[in-house]
């Protein structure tokens, strides 16, 4: 989905006409957004009086929905919004302005480092097989988290054990607050803590479980970690914020950062990469 309109999101979500028909508005207020062109996103959100910018900061603060337009009405109440998006760097450095920097909207947004492990001119179909057994395993997950919502709720409260209370609290208290020596970096990363609470919460669920573990503190920790390196390198262009923040990362971001960590970082799937939580889970 591209080319991203504010108007858009919040008429699915509450109705809207096509000529003499009514359609109408939907229960389920959960949308992802894939932007195989993020450029596009940064680009409206720079034409003056574009409200995208602050439409999609109040998606990650999760409130309704409600622009300040006379000739359009529309609202979302209690909408879940996830944008998965893809830009270069260089893109990244020309289309971003100071102001979005600082202003809250890029650090809402989890920047990681991506970039091919290998070259192939033919790539090898994945497996029929492996596609559907991947299929059915997301499909029981999702069965999972709708299990405890059949009696018309919407919300679910997870809970973490004592032990992931203590982790977390630590890594509060130092790395998930550590002054990085830059304040534009640091206002990049200042959204650290809750996107660490939110990937544990992910985590949770696909091991099939509403009680937050140590384990996916840790595996959240280390997509953080991954994430703040991915930004000083961006950022930086590799050099600087690698030998002086980041020695672990060595000179670049780099896939062995989770594996380090003792995760299981990926399995091959076709000629990509599928991302696993944790060592236990890996087949």
């Amino acid at each position: 989905m591209s080319c991203i309109n504010p108007s858009t999101l919040m008429a699915v979500s509450m109705g809207y006409q096509v000529g003499q028909q009514q359609v109408p508005a939907i229960t389920d207020k959960r949308l992802w957004v894939i932007e195989s062109e993020f450029a596009n996103v940064l680009q409206q959100s720079r034409r003056g009086g574009n409200t995208l910018s602050a439409a999609l900061r109040d998606c990650w603060d999760g409130v309704d929905l409600k622009p300040a337009t006379k000739t359009f009405r529309v609202h979302a109440s209690e909408p879940h919004v996830c944008l998965s998006g893809a830009i270069t760097p260089s893109e990244l450095l020309a289309l971003v302005r100071r102001r979005d920097l600082l202003n809250g909207f890029v650090n809402r947004f989890l920047m990681v480092w991506g970039e091919r492990t290998q070259v192939e001119a033919l790539p090898r179909r994945a497996p029929q097989a492996r596609v559907e057994a991947l299929a059915a395993e997301v499909v029981d997950i999702l069965d999972f988290t709708r299990s405890m919502s059949e009696d018309g709720g919407r919300t679910v409260l997870m809970t973490m054990t004592d032990k992931a209370r203590h982790r977390y609290a630590s890594l509060y208290q130092r790395e998930l607050n550590e002054d990085l020596g830059s304040t534009l970096i640091d206002s990049l990363l200042e959204r650290r803590a809750p996107m660490l609470l939110r990937l544990a919460m992910v985590f949770a669920l696909t091991d099939r479980t509403w009680q937050i573990e140590e384990e996916h503190i840790d595996a959240a920790m280390a997509w953080v970690r991954y994430a703040t390196d991915s930004v000083g390198f961006v950022l930086t262009g590799g050099q600087q914020f690698a030998i002086t923040v980041s020695g672990r990362m060595g000179s670049r971001p780099n896939l062995r950062l989770l594996s380090s960590q003792g995760f299981c970082v990926a399995q091959r799937f076709g000629g990509g990469l599928l991302w696993s939580s944790s060592a236990g889970h890996c087949r």
